[in-house]
């Protein structure tokens, strides 16, 4: 199967199920096109990187900060609209960056229902500064979960 992503694409993979009847996803996609590059921000990979750079060199530093957050709840608009805000939370991982072995992103489904979660079919997410690995061993631990959904939409 192929999903259209604006001009381009990227195969699907099948979901199928163990002898349990769990989910078990078998991944064909190598990387996930970007889907909103160019409109929420910059889509060259230097446009990109001088924005990321001036939004965290413009990072309001936080307050009262004791110690390095476990968890970050961030706005994810346009660079434009919560850059200034995003970059200020992800800056306070900065003195822990090297230590970071796993990020956990969170996020609505903007254009498909579903109930539950959903976990990526890509294994990779392809941006203007590189490729995100996706953890493939988390995804298989948790599309075992009954609320769990694997799709790309």
């Amino acid at each position: 199967m192929a999903a259209s992503l604006g001009s381009k694409a990227c195969a699907l993979s099948r979901t199928t199920s163990d002898q349990e009847g769990r989910n078990a996803i078998m991944i064909e996609v190598s990387t996930r096109p970007p889907a909103v590059a160019g409109m929420f921000y910059p889509a060259s990979k230097p446009a990109l990187a001088h924005t990321v750079e001036s939004l965290f060199a413009d990072a309001a530093p936080l307050r009262g900060a004791a110690s390095v957050p476990k968890a970050l709840i961030v706005p994810h608009a346009g660079y434009m609209y919560s850059g200034p805000i995003a970059a200020s939370a992800y800056a306070c991982l900065a003195p822990v960056r090297a230590t970071i072995r796993r990020v956990i992103l969170l996020g609505p489904s903007h254009y498909v229902a579903l109930h539950g979660l959903a976990v990526p079919l890509a294994a990779a997410f392809s941006t203007p500064l590189g490729s995100v690995p996706v953890d493939q061993e988390l995804v298989q631990r948790v599309s075992q979960l009954r609320q769990v959904v694997s799709r790309d939409e």
